[in-house]
């Protein structure tokens, strides 16, 4: 029996191994950024975190991709247009089968972040957030964010979601003219007060 290597395969291994442990090492120091923010609110809950306590204004947009890569690069256009950065959740199979999609979300200047395998659908929990996967349209979501928009806040939509990547700089406006500052996650978990 014998072995053939391709180089390209080897390379396109390498790289997937090592944006998987990046992606490993960051889900691990930004759980231990969530961890102390949770013990120190005196909140403990089995939801996801959707607002830290700060006194800057400011909040920032997670989007879940757990299905496919189809909308990043609209998503990331929307961002870069509107001057504005996200953090990214991606699972181990995108940033194994679309590791090019991955490293241009991290040089448009956002932020990766792991998500879990067992991944948790929201749409059967009740926490706030966009609904983006319920089909709702740029309106809707803004005026179910805006309810509870505060400082502090983590915006929570998909990528995979019917009108999330058309919605978004509509959405961003809205924040932005409320002179709320975008950030990353783990930059506004780091601003706690």
């Amino acid at each position: 029996m014998f072995l053939v290597f391709n180089k390209k395969k080897i390379n396109s291994y390498l790289i997937s191994l090592g944006t998987v442990a990046i992606l490993f090492g960051i889900s691990i120091m930004a759980t231990n950024n969530i961890t102390n923010t949770i013990e120190t609110s005196g909140q403990i809950t089995e939801f996801p975190i959707n607002k830290v306590e700060t006194e800057r204004k400011a909040v920032a947009i997670s989007i879940n991709c757990s299905e496919n890569v189809e909308n990043i690069d609209s998503i990331l256009d929307s961002l870069s247009k509107m001057k504005a950065k996200a953090t990214f959740y991606i699972t181990g199979e995108i940033a194994s089968n679309y590791p090019d999609a991955v490293k241009k979300i991290i040089s448009n200047g956002n932020e990766v972040g792991n998500l879990s395998d067992e991944y948790c659908h929201l749409n059967q929990k009740s926490v706030i957030d966009s609904l983006d996967y319920n089909g709702l349209n740029g309106e809707e979501m803004w005026k179910k964010i805006s309810e509870n928009l505060t400082s502090g806040s983590i915006i929570l939509m998909h990528n995979s979601a019917k009108y999330t990547s058309s919605s978004l700089e509509y959405i961003i406006y809205n924040i932005q003219e409320k002179g709320y500052e975008l950030t990353t996650v783990s930059n506004l978990v780091g601003t706690n007060n």
